[in-house]
C-alpha cells in the first residue's frame, strides 16, 4: 500500500512540474455564514437535535446548493423573510448546504432551492410542506401562514380567518436586470477545457446521488450513456482514454449505489494521472499545447472553474465542446450516429442529473425525443453542423430569458452580427468560424494500429488507442484483463481444459485397475 501511494505521489510531482496550474475560483463556501444573526446554520450534526428533536416551535429551511445560481438569487429574499420572523419569534429560520451535508440525501432533496417546513403539526414532528424552486418573500410567507392555519384547524376544527400575512412589497422594478451575473472573466482554449472538465466532475461527484443513495435503472442507464459520449467528444485523446476508463468500469455494473459510485470515482481520479504520464499527448506538429498538459485535469470535486462563474457555465462549456466532436473525423461512417448520440445523453443527464430544476425544464423544452428525429432527417454529412448550430441556438434562447447578450458577444466577435436583437441579422461564416476556433479545436486524430477495446454498442473506429497495461493502476489492469478474457474471439485457453481432465482420467486409471484386480 505504501508503495502505491508512493507512486502516485511521485506521478503527481513529475505531472505538475513545469505546468501552468490553473487554480481557479473556488466559490463552494456556504452561502449562509455560521454567524448569520438570523438564520440557523444547519448541519449533519446538529439537524437531528434542532430539526426532527425540535423544540416545539416550526421550522422554515432553505436547502441549498452554492453553485446553483436560483440558489444564489433567492439569499437575499430568505434573508429579508427570515429578518421578518426575527422579532415574531413564531417560526425558526434555517439553511443548508446540500453540497457539504448529507441531510439532502436522507431527504429526499433531488432539487435546488428547495423550501422544506417542519413542525407545523403539535402532534408529530416532520415534513409538513416543500416547494422547489425560487419564490417570492410574498410566496414564501403565504405557505407558512397556511400551515399555521391547518394547525388551528387540526386542534379546534374550524378555519381562521384569512388574515393579512405578510409586510408591503416595494414597487415594482422598472428596468429588468439579468437574472444573475454572466462570466466576464478572459476565456481560452485552456480555460474551456479546464472549466469544461470541472463541470463534469462535479456532476459526478455532486449531481449523481442528490436526494437518492441508490440509482434507478433509468438513471444508471442515463449514466453509462452520458460517460460513454462524453469520453468519444472530450477533447484530447489522453483524456478521452482517462474518461473511457471510468466507462470501462461502469459498464458491467446492474446494480449502484452511492458507496460503489464514490468509490469508483475515486479510483479512478487516482488512476488518471497515471494515464496521462503513461500517454503523452502533441499535436500534428509534434508540439505540446497547453490545454494538452494538464495532468490534475480531472482531480478535485469539480468545484475550480477559471473562466467561469459557476457549473451551469461549465456545464454549457462542456456541451458545446461535445457538439463539435473534437478530435474525429467528420467524414467517417459513425459521425452521423454520434452526433444523434449526443443529444440524447445531454437530454437524459440533464433530465436525471441537472438538479437547477428551471433550467432542467427550460433545457428539456429545447431538446426532445422530436429533436433527435430533426437531426436525424439531416443528411448525413451536415449531422456534425447541424448539431453545433442547434446548440447554439439553444443557448442564445437561455441568454433572452435570463436576459443576456446574445452570444457571442460583441466584446468576443465583432463582426458576428449587425444587429443583436434581431436572429436574422448574424453573419453565420463568422459565427461558425468563431464556435470552431472556440470549442472544435482538435485536429482529427490518427491512432497508432494497436488493439482496440471491443465495445459491440459503439463502432470501432469511435474508440481510443489501449495503453500498455503495465503503464495502468492496478484497478485499470484487473480489470483491463478481466475486459478482454470476456471477449476474447480466439476461444477458451484450451490449457485449462487439461487441468479439468487430468483428475478424471487419473479417477479413471485408478477405477480401471481395480476392476482388472478383482477379475
Amino acid at each position: 500500500m505504501c508503495t502505491i501511494q508512493w507512486l502516485l505521489m511521485l506521478a503527481m510531482a513529475l505531472a505538475v512540474q513545469g505546468t501552468g496550474v490553473y487554480t481557479g475560483k473556488d466559490k463552494d463556501l456556504p452561502l449562509f455564514n455560521q454567524s448569520h444573526p438570523n438564520i440557523t446554520f444547519l448541519t449533519d450534526d446538529n439537524f437531528n437535535e434542532l430539526v426532527v428533536k425540535g423544540n416545539g416551535k416550526p421550522w422554515l429551511m432553505d436547502f441549498y446548493h452554492p453553485y446553483c445560481p436560483h440558489c444564489r438569487q433567492f439569499v437575499p429574499v430568505f434573508e429579508e423573510i427570515a429578518a421578518y420572523y426575527k422579532p415574531l419569534g413564531i417560526v425558526n429560520v434555517g439553511a443548508l448546504s446540500c453540497m457539504h451535508y448529507y441531510q439532502c440525501s436522507v431527504y429526499g432533496v433531488k432539487g435546488f432551492p428547495t423550501l422544506l417546513l417542519w413542525n407545523f403539526d403539535k402532534k408529530q414532528n416532520g415534513e409538513n410542506k416543500r416547494a422547489v424552486g425560487e419564490h417570492t418573500m410574498d410566496e414564501v410567507l403565504g405557505m407558512v401562514a397556511d400551515q399555521f392555519r391547518i394547525q388551528v384547524y387540526n386542534e379546534t376544527g374550524s378555519w381562521p380567518p384569512e388574515g393579512k400575512t405578510n409586510p408591503p412589497t416595494s414597487p415594482a422594478a422598472t428596468t429588468l436586470k439579468p437574472l444573475w451575473e454572466e462570466s466576464t472573466l478572459p476565456s481560452n482554449v485552456t480555460t474551456r477545457v479546464i472549466d469544461s472538465a470541472s463541470a463534469f466532475v462535479f456532476g459526478l461527484k455532486s449531481s449523481i446521488f442528490v436526494g437518492k443513495q441508490i440509482l434507478d435503472d433509468a438513471e444508471l442507464d442515463a449514466l453509462k450513456e452520458w460517460i460513454r459520449v462524453v469520453s468519444l467528444t472530450f477533447p484530447g485523446s489522453t483524456y478521452r482514454l482517462i474518461i473511457r476508463s471510468l466507462y470501462d468500469a461502469l459498464l458491467p455494473i446492474s446494480l449502484l449505489t452511492e458507496g460503489k459510485w464514490t468509490k469508483m470515482v475515486s479510483d479512478w481520479q487516482a488512476a488518471s494521472i497515471i494515464t496521462f504520464q503513461a500517454v503523452p499527448m502533441t499535436n500534428s506538429n509534434n508540439e505540446v499545447e497547453e490545454w494538452m498538459n494538464l495532468p490534475w485535469l480531472f482531480e478535485g470535486e469539480g468545484t475550480n472553474y477559471v473562466a467561469c462563474e459557476l457549473y451551469t457555465c461549465g456545464q454549457w462549456t462542456l456541451f458545446h465542446i461535445m457538439t463539435m466532436l473534437n478530435g474525429q473525423d467528420l467524414t467517417a461512417p459513425h459521425i452521423p450516429e454520434l452526433a444523434v448520440a449526443v443529444i440524447g445523453a445531454a437530454r437524459r443527464f440533464v433530465r436525471h442529473y441537472l438538479t437547477c430544476i428551471p433550467c432542467r425544464e427550460h433545457f428539456l423544452k429545447a431538446n426532445t425525443v422530436d429533436t433527435m428525429r430533426l437531426l436525424d432527417r439531416e443528411a448525413p454529412e451536415n449531422k456534425a453542423r447541424a448539431l453545433y448550430l442547434w446548440l447554439w441556438k439553444v443557448h442564445n434562447g437561455v441568454n433572452r430569458r435570463i436576459r443576456h447578450y446574445q452570444w457571442p458577444k460583441p466584446t468576443i466577435c465583432a463582426n458576428c452580427t449587425s444587429n443583436y436583437t434581431n436572429e436574422d441579422a448574424w453573419d453565420m461564416p463568422k459565427v461558425e468560424k468563431w464556435l470552431k476556433e472556440s470549442y472544435g479545436f482538435e485536429e482529427p486524430y490518427s491512432p497508432p494500429k494497436t488493439q482496440r477495446r471491443p465495445i459491440t454498442t459503439a463502432p470501432q473506429d469511435q474508440h481510443e488507442p489501449e495503453i500498455p497495461a503495465e503503464k495502468l493502476s492496478f484497478k485499470q489492469t484487473e480489470l483491463k484483463a478481466a475486459h478482454h478474457q470476456q471477449n476474447d474471439l480466439n476461444g477458451p485457453d484450451m490449457s485449462l481444459l487439461w487441468w479439468y481432465l487430468l483428475p478424471v482420467a487419473v479417477i479413471a486409471v485408478y477405477m480401471l485397475n481395480q476392476r482388472r484386480r478383482r477379475c
